[in-house]
């Protein structure tokens, strides 16, 4: 069954507030699920209606999308740009706004052909908190 057929539960109907939503899905969800849902990626939960997802992934320098996060197992075409420090030594800001559209246009492309692959891309850098600069 295809998760997306399962939404005829309390958490897909709009029409309830989100918080009695949320409270019947975390009723109705497994310690498994519960953790899996802890993760940058999961697995549909079918039962729930609820679709796999991916969060995304690293975006710092164009679109990573290797052969080894899909379903195919063959590469999806990206551009690759210098890392952030180099691109930053450019000074052009115009120049690294294109690359971002480049970049985003991308994701976009990717989330097409898997939707579970998730829109959401992280950059300049993945962890702020452990960058020197």
């Amino acid at each position: 069954m295809d998760s997306m057929e399962n939404r005829n539960t309390p958490f897909w109907d709009g029409a309830l507030p989100i918080e009695e939503r949320l409270d019947w899905l975390m009723a109705e969800m497994t310690i498994e699920e519960k953790l899996a849902c802890l993760a940058s990626g999961m697995k549909s939960i079918e039962r729930l209606g609820i679709p796999a997802m991916s969060l995304g992934g690293e975006a710092a320098h164009g679109v990573e999308a290797r052969n080894d996060q899909n379903d195919l197992k063959e590469p999806e075409p990206t551009t690759s740009f210098v890392q952030p420090i180099g691109m930053s030594a450019t000074w052009d800001p115009a120049l690294i706004k294109r690359a971002g559209a480049v970049t985003g246009t991308e994701v976009r492309v990717i989330y097409h052909r898997h939707p579970d692959r998730g829109l959401s891309r992280w950059a300049p850098t993945v962890d702020l908190e452990r960058d020197p600069r």
